[in-house]
This record gives structure tokens, sequence and C-alpha cells, in this order.
């Protein structure tokens, strides 16, 4: 599918078609702006945008299809390149956590928080069916939920924008939407748009790592109340996730820093100060993925100390069962030998005295351990 807007002087927002895009790129308008979305296209739109009308480094392109053709079913890593008339640039953002929908449906049939935008667009392949696109890669696992990310490829010029993923991009969704509401954003340019776009993605790794926080608690509660082998698999698995959502912001953190320093021409110096409230917000949520997993390791160790506790309060019980029938399996043995000149067996009260002296003893030896603390 591939969706159109332009915005100029005069008409702060519409949407245009795809036949209209050559002529618009064309223009003398100075003011205006086009951005050319690409949700799951086929290869006949992939060709007809990204190599024929908009003409992109076949490297670029390359890239662009990465997702789609790699064998390891895998995203490309976040990169930022300069073509010298625009930008290109690659991100993974999430596309949705298990218990929702990939179209962003909740499972009891709620719709999203931004209703679908309609918006003239040309999809499908030449017999009317839609490609179906390639499974979403699934990053980040445990038993609680999964993170599903993608990869989100942009090209950024001096008019244009041009967005290109296989799925569904809650992300555009709500940029597109706000250009609606808002047709003045459209006009101050695609390194803004971009820069909409990029702080969305962020905000959902934060809106990630609070259900993180919430896990956590629950966690803990388990560790110190009622923990059990479950407990050990669901800390291994969230050190791990929070392990590779450091991982990923980490490597997004670079790409949105070169943006931020102001390192390329086509990022308005009047922009430069958003990209950096993008970093600012990528950075707290790098450091709040590795302070998560020391906490989580912090409870790790916790749990092997309560598993090391129990253990030695059942090694201490046994211990003291089997240190007061050691003096009685003694005498019990002495006076099972059954030799014919044991006195005691001729003696009328030798039964009698064998169990008091066992008695005495294990009296004896549970007044000792009171005394010395060991009960």
């Amino acid at each position: 599918m591939i969706r159109v807007i332009a915005s100029t002087a005069t008409q702060p927002i519409r949407h245009a078609t795809v036949e209209e895009i050559p002529g618009l790129l064309e223009s003398t308008d100075n003011s205006l702006v086009l951005w050319v979305d690409l949700e799951n296209p086929t290869d006949e739109e992939e060709r007809l945008m990204l190599e024929q009308i908009f003409r992109f480094h076949p490297l670029a392109v390359q890239d662009c299809r990465h997702q789609r053709e790699s064998q390891r079913d895998e995203d490309h890593l976040p990169k930022v390149e300069d073509y010298e008339h625009y930008l290109f640039c690659i991100i993974n953002p999430i596309i949705y956590l298990d218990g929702e929908k990939p179209n962003g449906e909740k499972p009891n049939g709620e719709k999203p928080n931004t209703p679908p935008t309609q918006i003239a667009s040309h999809n499908g392949n030449q017999d009317g069916s839609q490609q179906q696109p390639p499974p979403p890669r699934r990053r980040v696992s445990s038993s609680g939920h999964n993170i599903h990310t993608g990869q989100l490829n942009t090209f950024l010029g001096e008019r244009y924008i041009v967005t290109h993923h296989y799925y569904h991009s809650p992300s555009i969704q709500r940029a597109i939407a706000h250009c609606e509401r808002n047709p003045g954003s459209v006009k101050r340019g695609p390194d803004y748009l971009y820069h909409i776009i990029l702080h969305d993605i962020v905000d959902q790794y934060a809106v990630t790592l609070d259900q993180f926080d919430a896990e956590m608690d629950k966690l803990e509660t388990e560790v110190f109340h009622a923990s059990s082998r479950r407990t050990l698999a669901h800390i291994l698995a969230m050190k791990r996730r929070l392990f590779q959502l450091r991982r990923i912001t980490s490597y997004q953190r670079e790409m949105v820093s070169r943006l931020a320093r102001g390192e390329f021409d086509l990022i308005a110096d009047v922009e430069i100060a958003y990209y950096r409230n993008v970093y600012d917000h990528l950075v707290r949520a790098s450091e709040l993925a590795e302070s998560y997993r020391d906490v989580v390791t912090g409870l790790l160790d916790g749990y092997l100390s309560m598993n090391s506790n129990r253990m030695n309060e059942i090694m201490k019980v046994l211990t003291l069962f089997s240190t007061f029938f050691l003096p009685l399996t003694f005498i019990a043995g002495v006076y099972g030998m059954n030799f014919h000149f044991m006195p005691e067996l001729e003696w009328p009260y030798g039964y009698l005295f064998a169990w008091g002296v066992m008695a005495v003893t294990a009296v004896g030896m549970f007044s000792y351990f009171r005394r010395k603390r060991w009960l």
C-alpha cells in the first residue's frame, strides 16, 4: 500500500495519488513537502517508487529489502547514511506486544487509540491480491510477553520523506493522524515529520519499560513469598530480555545521536533541538533498562539466598534428628546383640531400664541443644 501526503503554501495538506508524484517532484514550488509511505509494498511498488521515481541508491534499496530477503528473518541494524541529496535511515521500532494483535487491536476486539486514516493509496499485486508480509521478528521473549520489532526505512530529502516498512506501523499511523489534526506540521519540513515518527517510537520503549517494572514487582513478591522452580526461569528470562532491550536502544541511540549533533545539512538547525530531546529520552530508556537489569540480578541473588536458607533449615532439622537418634540407636544396638551372659537379659526390669536410659539421653541432648541455642 502506498499513501501520499502533499503540502504547499496554498494547501497545507492533501491526499495525492501515485500518478501525481513525478509532477510534484518536478514542481518549482519551494513550499512543497511530500510524504510517501510504503506499507508492505509489493515488488512492483518497490521498483516503481524506490528505483524508477525517486532513483535511490541500489545499496539503500537493498537494505530496505533486507527484512523480506533475509534468510535468518532478522532486522537490519539501525544506521543513517548520507547520500548527498538525501539521508537514508533505518530504525527498529516495537511493532506490538503479545496481548495485542499485529494491527494494534486489543484481544477483546477494542480498536487502537488512533483510528485508521483513510488516504488515497495504491496497493496490491496486479491481480488484486495483497502480498503477505514476512512474519515479525521475535527479538525479546519470556513467559510474560514478547516484544516484536520491525525495520522502518526512511529516505529524508530536502522536500520529501519516504517511509518504507513491511508491517502496520502504529508510529506512522499516529504521525499521519497528527498531521491531519495539525496541517501546519507538514509545512515544517520532512526533518520535522521524521522527528515526530522517532519521538513516537522512543515513547513505545518507555511504555515497554513500564510493563517490565510491573512484572518485576510481581517477581519480587514471588521470590520472597511463594517462589518455585518457575520463578528462576522467569528471572533468567527477564534478565535476558532486559539485556536485549538495552542492546536495541543502544543501537538506536547512536543513530539518533548523529541526527542530533547537526552532522547533516538536511536536518535544519531549528529542528536539532527536537532530535536532542528524542536522544535524551532514548538515553534514559537505555539507562533504565540497565538499572532494571541490575534489579533483576539482585532478585536472582535473593532467590538463590532464599533457596540456600531453606536448604540450610532443612539440613538443620535432618541433622538434629540424626543426632538425637544416634545414641538411641547405639543403646538399642548394644542390647540387641543377645549375648547369653549379658546381665540385663535376666533382669526383670531390663527392658524398662533400657527405655529409661534412652529417655534420659534424649532429654539431656535436648537440654544441651537449647542451652547452646541450636534449637
